[in-house]
């Protein structure tokens, strides 16, 4: 089967902001959290690009670490 749809900015922006801030659970101790976006950009030929921050924690030899990336670039392709 074949799905093909066309979203203009705005849609895929109303879209994001349905599903952000977004947190994404990697297994016990691993997460991380992606923030609403503050850029949507369409980039011909290889998808959107995304800019936002995201929040990421990690467990190491038993201490957690927190991460805060104040910008992110996430490609949805």
């Amino acid at each position: 089967m074949w799905l093909q749809a066309t979203f203009t900015t705005a849609d895929l922006a109303h879209a994001l902001d349905r599903i952000c801030p977004a947190h994404v659970r990697i297994d016990e101790g691993r997460w991380i959290d992606i923030a609403r976006p503050t850029t949507l950009e369409l980039i011909d030929g290889i998808g959107v690009r995304l800019i936002t921050e995201a929040r990421i924690r990690w467990t190491v030899i038993g201490i957690d670490v927190p991460i805060t990336i104040k910008e992110a670039e996430i490609f949805l392709v």
